[in-house]
């Protein structure tokens, strides 16, 4: 794999000294770890590159690797319901044909598949799905603001922080 200039890449700019150096040792981890140089631009322009080894918790480290379509097809769920169910729940709804889902929304599809085939209403079933979006919502805030309270220390550096915050996720 060739090393990637970092900094033509414009991904050090404005940073120097230690900030600089915990932002390229940042940047060469996640890049050995198979994240997509495209990736590493667009968390590094959104000012989100600390939270992209959280993200990979998250979603698994192999990343994302359905389309919406993808996971509409594999579950036997029409896509339309499927984006109704991820808006009731609060999350948005990717391009139906960007690979941007991983092995958990395959679940959650199949498991709505299996609510419908239990004969709950559809109805029902996006009423229960606003409900659990309104309570994860404000169970993500009270975790973040004890996240923020507890982790993040005086003097962190993206690097440092970016492995503590994987670590607590």
């Amino acid at each position: 794999m060739p090393e990637i200039d970092f900094e033509a890449e414009g991904m050090l700019e404005g940073l120097e000294g230690e900030a600089r150096e915990a932002r390229l040792a940042l940047l060469q981890e996640l890049s050995e770890d198979g994240v997509p140089i495209e990736d590493l631009r667009e968390a590094a322009a959104a000012g989100r590159l600390v939270l992209l080894p959280v993200e990979r918790a998250l979603v698994g480290g192999a990343g994302p690797k359905y389309t919406a379509r993808e996971i509409a097809e594999r579950s036997g769920v029409e896509l339309e319901f499927l984006q109704r169910s991820r808006v009731a729940l609060g999350v948005s709804n990717p391009d139906p044909d960007e690979r941007v889902l991983g092995d958990d929304d395959l679940e959650a599809a199949e498991r709505l598949r299996a609510f419908r085939e239990a004969g709950l209403p559809e109805d029902g079933i996006l009423q229960v799905s606003r409900t659990i979006g309104m309570a994860t919502a404000r169970i993500a805030q009270a975790n973040r603001e004890l996240i923020l309270r507890t982790v993040v220390q005086p003097g962190d550096n993206e690097r440092d922080l970016a492995h503590r915050l994987e670590a607590a996720a």
